[in-house]
């Protein structure tokens, strides 16, 4: 994609460093959790997913002023410009979840555990897929078109283990007395899911992009 704003690209590069260094942090904190539940070392793991994430929204602002400047075409800009905004949702998910099982003192239950570890691996492969997408280096339709159905066939999966996941939550009698602690694990399964949906819609914007242009 937009192959001949050369500045533009060393922005969009450092973006994607920044977002994949906080969905890195992300899953270290989810695995550090589930082996060992909420301390003060989860706590500086979000820490360090906030710092992370912040720093994605600076290089998206670099990415707009870089735009701005250099007086790109209406349809380019706004190409962009919807790109990083379905990608900024990624490393968002990563923080929320992060402050949400950090302020609530939300362990995860163990019989959701293996799920969980299940969820993880299915979104780490459709956001390592998603990155390699938005990349100059991938560019055949036809490559593109594959990235789009294994990630919509891991959005699938995703949601197939949430169900799994919601259906064990309001079956436990650990929450009988304690409801809140039940939505809570089910909100952040949901979130979880949540990043395999942000890699489809942000996949299907990318192949669209590339549709066009390769018909233009």
């Amino acid at each position: 994609m937009f192959k001949k704003q050369k500045q533009l690209y060393k922005h969009l590069d450092e973006y994607k460093k920044n977002a994949a260094a906080t969905f890195k942090l992300f899953i270290e904190f989810i695995e550090y959790i589930l082996e060992n539940g909420v301390d003060e070392k989860a706590e500086k793991l979000v820490t360090r997913i906030s710092d992370k994430e912040s720093d994605c929204d600076k290089a998206r602002f670099s990415i707009e002023k870089e735009m701005f400047d250099n007086s790109l075409l209406p349809n380019t800009r706004e190409n962009i410009l919807e790109v990083y905004r379905l990608f900024d949702k990624i490393p968002n998910h990563c923080e929320n979840i992060g402050f949400m099982i950090i302020d609530q003192r939300c362990s995860i239950v163990k019989d959701l555990k293996e799920l969980i570890r299940e969820m993880l691996k299915v979104v780490k492969r459709s956001f390592k897929l998603t990155l390699e997408a938005s990349g100059e280096e991938i560019s055949e339709l036809s490559e593109l078109r594959r990235f789009a159905r294994n990630i919509d066939n891991d959005r699938s999966l995703c949601h197939g283990i949430e169900r799994k996941a919601v259906k064990i939550i309001f079956s436990l009698d650990t929450f009988a007395s304690h409801p809140g602690g039940q939505l809570a694990q089910k909100e952040i399964v949901s979130e979880i899911s949540k990043i395999s949906e942000s890699c489809r819609t942000l996949m299907e914007k990318i192949l669209l992009i590339a549709v066009k242009e390769h018909t233009t």
